[in-house]
């Protein structure tokens, strides 16, 4: 027992980190009389490296995430019959090509992570392969906001067995394999561009296409009542080839679900539309008011610049525009149009992350954040004034603060803008009195021989209007 840490644990022993140095590993079934349940994450990170071969006792239960990480010459992990739970990508940085999944598994956390082959028992309830995907039986937890951790959040059972202690989850802790399919993942040695979801799958999981950069087309059937958020999107698919999915079909009969020319929609209980996935090439659009939700991922690397999202829009998830060249959106629940820069992609990204955070159509400190940023540029300098001519929770320090930030290159702004034609935001950065008389001549002039009249013409205006000239005083 001397190469390994342990804890213990109302559940049982809990093995947090290998010390030894045997090319094969066996993992004791029980420690100073109690059975050992758990295997923890990063148990072999500091001395796993020349690990070749671990096999697991039947008393454990739970494989947690990233357990056997940078185990870099395992060939061979060994999960005995009892093993209930398995961890995301526990096997992550290994040479394990192959898995063989007991009859007891009935939660494998991201299969598609897992990038092996898997070799499921034919006396396994729960899990099912048909030759080009996985399968699982029974309700799913992302179906009803179900984390691992939720899963594992419980007590022993006499027999051993996890109870789950969530009072969300079913009585038998997801053991029940009646109630639906779930798609899994697809296989990852298969290689789709079109690809039919089988009927009879109620449910298709988060990562069920995380494999497939090549898949343009898919086929949806009658029997499917819900999908995760964002599957169809898939924002952690960086490297996907062409469009991504483009093209879906929904099978005669389905209740749920419905497209047309422009996208994927959900029918939702309230009775409005969640917007899946959208598919037109417009690029300015005005949502329905039908749409009440639009979903993770739903604009991702589409076209649209310009997008109206009406009032009767309740949520939008993050990720909803990853990827996508957005330039201004009209929130009509504020009242207002919000500039998105265009000219550099890291800033709109970040600045694209505010979408659907904190239960927010769009969290304000994400568009914030960037402007605290060293370098101010005059993409940002106009994200600035449009922060201060919209200032929906917007504090009075950062207010200050980035008045502060204009006021120290006004002139170098000014000028910018005047190059670009920015005269609407001239024109707030008059309202919001930049300019006064001890400025505004300096900045006319300035503008007048770099040729920019419009936006002179703009300043001149705004003096005559508010400034007027200043009276000359005879007295001594």
């Amino acid at each position: 027992m001397m190469n390994w840490e342990w804890e213990e644990t109302s559940r049982g022993i809990r093995l947090t980190k290998y010390v030894g140095h045997e090319a094969e590993v066996v993992l004791p079934s029980e420690i100073d009389g109690q059975p050992v349940r758990m295997l923890a994450s990063h148990a072999f990170y500091e001395n796993g490296m020349d690990i070749e071969r671990i096999v697991t006792p039947s008393t454990l239960r739970i494989i947690e995430p990233y357990a056997c990480e940078f185990c870099m010459s395992l060939t061979d992990f060994v999960i005995a019959e009892g093993v209930e739970v398995l961890g995301r990508e526990f096997l992550i940085a290994t040479q394990i090509e192959k898995l063989s999944i007991p009859s007891t598994v009935y939660w494998i956390e991201e299969p598609a992570e897992l990038g092996l082959t898997l070799d499921i028992s034919p006396e396994n309830p729960w899990y099912y392969i048909d030759g080009t995907a996985l399968f699982r039986r029974g309700t799913h937890p992302e179906e009803i906001g179900i984390s691992y951790s939720d899963i594992v959040g419980g007590d022993l059972s006499e027999d051993g067995c996890f109870n789950n202690a969530d009072d969300r989850l079913p009585e038998d802790g997801f053991r029940d394999s009646a109630g639906g399919i779930s798609l899994e993942a697809i296989l990852p040695e298969m290689e789709f561009q079109d690809y039919t979801v089988p009927e009879g799958v109620t449910y298709i999981a988060h990562d069920a296409f995380e494999s497939q950069d090549m898949l343009e087309r898919i086929t949806l059937p009658a029997t499917l009542v819900d999908i995760a958020e964002g599957v169809l999107s898939n924002p952690k698919s960086h490297f996907a080839k062409g469009r991504g999915i483009h093209k879906i079909v929904i099978a005669d009969g389905n209740p749920v679900f419905f497209t047309d020319e422009s996208g994927l929609y959900k029918r939702l209980p309230d009775g409005g539309i969640e917007l899946i996935k959208y598919l037109g090439r417009k690029h300015d659009l005005v949502l329905g008011d039908a749409i009440h939700v639009v979903g993770r991922g739903a604009f991702i690397k589409s076209k649209v610049k310009q997008i109206t999202i009406p009032k009767t829009v309740e949520r939008i998830y993050p990720d909803a525009f990853l990827d996508c060249p957005i330039n201004e959106v009209d929130f009509q629940a504020f009242g207002f149009s919000m500039y998105f820069p265009s000219e550099h992609a890291y800033v709109l990204k970040q600045v694209l992350e505010g979408f659907g955070q904190n239960d927010k159509l769009y969290d304000f400190f994400y568009y914030d954040r960037v402007l605290r940023d060293d370098a101010l540029n005059a993409e940002k300098a106009k994200m600035c004034i449009y922060r201060l001519h919209y200032p929906k929770d917007l504090s009075e320090e950062n207010a200050q603060y980035l008045r502060g930030r204009i006021a120290e290159k006004l002139a170098f702004f000014v000028e910018q803008l005047g190059e670009r034609g920015e005269l609407m935001t001239l024109q707030w950065m008059c309202e919001l009195g930049f300019f006064d008389r001890d400025n505004i001549d300096d900045l006319i002039e300035s503008l007048n021989r770099a040729g920019h009249r419009e936006a002179m013409a703009v300043l001149m205006d705004y003096k005559n209007r508010e400034l007027g000239n200043e009276e000359f005083s005879f007295e001594l």
